[in-house]
């Protein structure tokens, strides 16, 4: 199962729900019933987890041990071994995440990608060339119609 940012949202509002059904008990405690509940997991650990999973699913890491890793994502580069910068990618993502879900964007699939190839090849076919003494944006020999004559 892929735990996304908006199941953890979500179990967390169920937890923060709960605390009046279930007064006595601590807040992971509440969290761990909501993700029961909710995801169908042993606990809200193993549904952050999950979650983390589904994070770096999206990160391309480069061969070099050094290298930036990339997210196909949200577009942040970020070195992958180090916590602060999965941390600061984990808060980029996740506003990422709650902008597209807010505007209805999802990105491109790989499907979505090879359906606009043909489309980018006629746009870049259609680019005018620098503007010419002649005052027209295209060359005369790309022009479909001839202009008027001028005789009389």
């Amino acid at each position: 199962m892929q735990v996304t940012y908006s199941h953890i949202k979500q179990v967390k509002r169920i937890a923060k729900a709960l605390k009046d059904t279930y007064p006595s008990l601590k807040l992971g405690q509440r969290q761990d019933k909501a993700a029961i509940q909710e995801l169908g997991v042993r606990n809200y650990h193993e549904a952050n987890r999950l979650y983390e999973q589904w994070l770096m699913v999206h990160v391309h890491t480069s061969p070099d041990s050094d290298g930036v890793s990339k997210c196909s994502f949200c577009e942040f580069s970020f070195a992958a071994d180090l916590k602060e910068d999965r941390e600061a990618h984990r808060d980029v993502h996740e506003r990422f995440h709650e902008a597209s879900e807010a505007l209805g964007y999802t990105v491109p699939t790989a499907q979505s990608k090879d359906y606009l190839k043909p489309w980018r090849r006629f746009h870049s076919a259609l680019r005018f060339s620098p503007p010419t003494t002649t005052g027209f944006h295209v060359r005369p020999k790309q022009l479909l119609f001839a202009p008027p004559s001028t005789q009389i």
